[in-house]
């Protein structure tokens, strides 16, 4: 197994433990968004240098992707 592939197994490991703790604590998704969304400076910043739907696809809907609700 070369390096690339050991990347890409420790990944998805790290993904399905991520996923099992989750699962044992059904509002972990809600701390898991707090703490990866960017800070309302940010958020602020990017709302009136591109606009709503912008700030709404780059930067709140992947953190939603990546810990969604149960």
């Amino acid at each position: 197994m070369d390096e690339r592939e050991k990347e890409i197994k420790k990944e998805q490991e790290d993904r399905e433990k991520e996923r099992l703790k989750n699962e044992k604590d059904p509002n972990k998704w809600r701390e898991n968004r707090g703490r990866n969304y960017p800070n309302w400076q940010e958020q602020l910043d990017k709302i009136a240098n591109d606009g709503i739907e912008k700030w709404k696809t780059e930067m709140i809907e992947p953190i939603k992707k990546k810990f969604p609700k149960k």
